[in-house]
């Protein structure tokens, strides 16, 4: 009889062994799926900003593609560039990080002279 009393008390510890077991493991893995679902919504919002992104530079190149007025404000603006008849003017009262490089291809500004010199 004590033989059966024995195995009797190692059920309910054994038991309580693998409940405890699962808990911890089930809320190891809800709070694992948490951080993994917050990951998720961040890609997602990442993706959906790139691809507005890439839409609207989409948009852009087609744009720049068919309409040669977009083309030469594009050279303008984001280039420096200006047309081989035009001149190019150089404030000298601006700051330095105001001051655009000039661009390629182009003389410099040249300050007229003074007098006889």
């Amino acid at each position: 009889m004590a033989g059966i009393e024995r195995k009797n008390i190692w059920w309910p510890a054994i038991l309580l062994t693998v409940v405890v077991v699962c808990g911890v493991t089930l809320y190891r893995g809800f709070t694992n799926f948490n951080k993994v679902q917050d990951e998720l919504a961040q890609v997602r919002q990442t993706n959906q900003r790139l691809d507005a992104e890439n839409r609207a530079l989409y948009r852009k190149v087609q744009r720049l593609r068919g309409d040669a007025k977009a083309q030469e404000r594009a050279a303008r603006q984001e280039m420096g560039l200006v047309r081989a008849d035009e001149l190019v003017y150089n404030d000298s009262l601006a700051s330095p990080k105001d001051a655009k490089p000039a661009p390629v291809g182009t003389a410099p500004a040249t300050e007229p002279s003074k007098g006889g010199e």
